[in-house]
């Protein structure tokens, strides 16, 4: 990052700590939970924050860095505009330091683009994309990953992971419960409300109509009973109290998982940019009162639950016992997944070997139809990318190419695709050596290789043509993760589409390699979806198309149909929501330069911390 970029990114970092130090916690944790569960509050509309979902707790995160002010202000709606404004400067900030300077341009070659091309959003989705995964899967995670290992986990953390997951969704629960009564009696208001405006329209001019009467009209048992609940709602919005834990769990129970996960305003002291890590994450209950805290979402209590039991476990002698487990829970995952979608006619063979003696192995083989899935799973999560693009290229090309990558998952299913090409019969083996099955070309029509990891890679797997190595006419495999490969096939269910359509969808996707920019395969699934094909993306004239991520909302449309009993109706539509790649990059650089042209170049001083956000003085690391 250049000396120049950094400092406003610490000049907009800074104004934002500086006015949230003078507002209530309770204020602050209020508007970002609004935010959170209702998009938009009035006009400020929360959907317009290019990352919301790292963005809003990076602001409750530097929050926690300043103390509970004296005389506190609440914090208003112009305070929103003003923290909007600068939380998406500070996310343009980190996409800017990709792009080159003035001075730069025109000395650029063919591999600082190819280094870019792969750096800035793989270290923008590390950063600034949440976890598009329900409640529900992230529950079914911690029970599958952390619940074995019950024992360790007490003995770290004072309490268990099947207790500590039991409190979360009693947390979950509570929170869920103040929230609807809190809108049923707002509800109920501003129908009382309503009311009266019409009674009075209706009774203009009457002159028996006073104070008394109008009174009468308004202050209803039924009208204060609400007007109560509605002030006790706002009271209690999403706290929730250690003594409420306690009379559920008790006293120990409640005071460890207290412990483990809030946070006190004023503890964090020392977090500063997006890219460190977040202490409000890790710890998502804001204390207010010694015994009562916040919770602005649910689903980030969730995920600290899952990350703070997995790195401990990590940290300890039990690292390699859970990164075992952690590998055949997502094989598994992925078979149970796959089968409960296909047919009762589909051969399913899952751990199977080339040879007899245990070699070439291969995690799921699928045989529909005449139709083969040959699926490897990956469980390993991808490395944090540098804050340097080219050792952020570096890295993440290392990761992608080893042995828990997703090109060695190619390469182990590639083995039998080639094999049949050539017109070979392929024997597969179990454990033990026994004959399961042999594919035979002859009775083979369409192939295809899958690979599922545990977690998102983002463009890496949405574009394979950036990384994958593979012979000129080999097809490309369908690479998803374990999250989005249940979201689209529940979705598919939910339309009453079978497994013809699973195909159809894999032919025609492996297909636009290369062709579309997504960091996620849902948005491309959702493009789908909407368009019952993916041949407008494959017929455009762009190089590659963008794709506006709100196509993968129709998954969270269905996900909430199913949840709520109503009827979600596919229409499908003709014109696509698209832009072209090229016209993207060229506004943002335009933009950059723009900006470039504006500040005056700052020459950074040897003892600085260094603008590349190593944490290294600048004479130690870019300035060495």
């Amino acid at each position: 990052m250049h000396p120049s970029l950094h400092k406003d990114l610490e000049r907009d970092i800074n104004q934002l700590i500086s006015f949230l130090a003078t507002r209530s916690t309770r204020s602050i944790v209020s508007s970002c939970a609004t935010m959170f569960y209702l998009d938009k509050d009035e006009e400020i509309d929360a959907k317009t924050l290019a990352a919301k979902v790292k963005q809003i707790p990076y602001l409750l995160g530097l929050m926690l860095t300043t103390t509970e002010p004296k005389h506190a202000v609440e914090f208003s709606q112009q305070d929103w505009r003003k923290a909007k404004k600068l939380l998406e400067s500070i996310v343009f900030a980190y996409g800017k330091m990709f792009f080159p300077t003035k001075e730069e341009i025109g000395q650029l070659s063919s591999q600082w683009h190819k280094v870019r091309e792969v750096a800035m959003p793989v270290f923008l989705q590390y950063f600034t994309a949440g976890l598009y995964a329900s409640v529900e899967q992230v529950s079914n995670r911690i029970q599958h990953y952390l619940t074995p290992f019950d024992g360790q986990l007490l003995d770290a953390m004072g309490i268990s992971a099947t207790d500590v997951l039991a409190i979360t969704k009693w947390v979950s629960a509570k929170l869920q419960t103040q929230t609807d009564e809190l809108f049923e009696s707002m509800r109920g208001v501003q129908q009382i409300h309503a009311d009266f405006v019409k009674f009075m329209d209706e009774n203009e001019g009457r002159l028996d109509i006073d104070d008394e009467v109008m009174r009468r009209r308004v202050q209803t048992p039924e009208a204060t009973a609400l007007v109560s609940a509605m002030q006790r709602g706002f009271n209690q919005y999403f706290s929730i109290s250690l003594q409420g834990i306690t009379e559920v769990f008790g006293l120990t129970k409640a005071r460890a998982f207290w412990k483990a996960f809030v946070v006190k305003r004023g503890e964090a002291k020392g977090y500063f940019y997006l890219t460190e890590r977040n202490p409000m994450e890790e710890k998502p209950l804001i204390e207010l009162t010694p015994d009562v805290a916040m919770c602005p979402l649910a689903n980030l209590l969730y995920i600290a639950v899952e990350q703070t039991g997995s790195r401990l476990l990590l940290d300890s002698q039990y690292k390699e016992a859970f990164l075992t487990r952690r590998d055949a829970v997502l094989e598994k995952e992925v078979e149970k997944s796959l089968v409960a979608f296909f047919t009762a006619d589909t051969q399913v063979f899952s751990a199977v070997y080339e040879t007899p003696t245990s070699h070439y192995e291969h995690d799921l083989i699928l045989l529909w139809n005449k139709k083969l899935l040959i699926v490897e799973a990956k469980a390993t999560p991808p490395a944090e990318p540098f804050r340097d693009p080219e050792k952020a290229y570096e890295r993440v090309k290392r990761a992608f190419k080893s042995k828990t990558g997703i090109q060695k998952a190619y390469d182990q299913a590639d083995r039998i695709r080639k094999q049949l090409a050539e017109g070979s019969r392929v024997p597969l083996y179990d454990k033990k050596g026994n004959l399961l099955l042999t594919l035979d070309p002859a009775h083979i029509d369409e192939q295809y290789a899958v690979c599922v990891t545990r977690d998102s890679y983002g463009i890496v797997a949405t574009n394979l043509t950036l990384l994958l190595e593979k012979e000129e006419d080999a097809p490309y495999p369908w690479v998803t993760n374990i999250y989005d490969l249940d979201n689209l096939l529940d979705a598919w269910r939910y339309l009453g589409w079978g497994p013809d359509r699973l195909f159809d969808y894999i032919r025609q996707r492996i297909a636009l390699s290369g062709k579309v920019f997504a960091l996620d395969e849902l948005e491309i699934a959702g493009f789908y979806i909407r368009h019952d094909s993916l041949t407008q993306i494959a017929d455009s004239d762009y190089d590659i198309v963008t794709l506006n991520h709100l196509y993968s909302d129709v998954f969270d449309e269905i996900y909430i149909a199913k949840r709520t009993g109503e009827t979600y109706t596919r229409e499908v539509i003709d014109q696509p929501v698209y832009t072209n790649m090229k016209d993207m990059f060229d506004s943002f650089a335009q933009e950059n330069e723009r900006s470039n042209n504006a500040i005056k170049r700052r020459k950074q001083r040897p003892n600085d911390r260094c603008a590349c956000n190593s944490g290294k003085k600048y004479k130690k690391c870019c300035g060495s």
